[in-house]
């Protein structure tokens, strides 16, 4: 995982709209709307109802000009690794 970096203001970020997701342990392909709260997705398929976290991750672009022609590969329709919660995690990551 990326190192984290220090800056001088604090970042935050809220995201409201839907997430549009497949289930890791199903495959059910699914849509969710998010709310400022919202940190668990349980999957719709009625045989597996699986919950999982839901964060956010931060990257620092050191030449804003070179990003712009850069795309990452997982932009459209990301792949994420699944991560065991432990009470207390934080489910946002700032890198």
């Amino acid at each position: 995982m990326p190192r984290a970096i220090k800056t001088p203001h604090e970042c935050r970020s809220q995201i409201v709209g839907t997430l549009r997701r497949t289930c890791p342990y199903c495959g059910h392909v699914q849509t969710h709307h998010i709310t400022p709260t919202t940190w668990k997705l349980r999957c719709k398929n009625g045989q597996c109802t699986r919950e999982v976290g839901y964060g956010q991750v931060f990257y620092q672009l050191d030449n804003p000009r070179k990003a712009r022609r850069m795309t990452p590969p997982d932009l459209a329709f990301p792949a994420r690794e699944v991560r065991e919660y432990q009470n207390g995690d934080p489910v946002h990551v700032l890198a």
